[in-house]
């Protein structure tokens, strides 16, 4: 009975031992995949902060487009108003024109036999 005692705590001694080392090879087992997950996480959180940082970028220089954007809108509704005030006044003037040169003509007189020549003056259509 006493060797049956000794060979059984034998027994449960190297199944501590076995157990034992199970467990510090899992330990071991979980600690390289922890190790490997963590550093590719790390690769990816350092991938998101890059990526963070080039859209902060983007979207500044977006918005200092989108300021300069505004100017030029601004200058181009500028010019615009100009041209159409421009525009007005020329039509203005070519009405006024017009009007004028009606006015003039109201005073000439036409005669039909006597033919006009090119370059004439006041002085020459007087004489004939």
């Amino acid at each position: 009975m006493s060797a049956l005692s000794q060979l059984m705590e034998q027994q449960r001694g190297i199944y501590k031992d076995m157990s034992l080392q199970q467990q510090d090879n899992f330990k071991c087992f979980i600690q390289l995949i922890m190790d490997g997950t963590n550093k590719r996480l790390d690769g990816v959180i350092r991938d998101v902060q890059e990526m963070k940082t080039s859209l902060e970028f983007t979207q500044a220089k977006f918005e200092e487009e989108k300021m300069g954007c505004t100017e030029i809108e601004a200058k181009i509704r500028a010019f615009e108003t100009n041209i159409t005030t421009s525009k007005q006044e020329l039509d203005a003037m070519f009405n006024k024109l017009d009007y004028i040169e009606n006015q003039s003509r109201r005073t000439n007189i036409l005669i039909d036999s006597i033919a006009d020549e090119k370059g004439e003056n006041w002085c020459e259509s007087e004489k004939k």
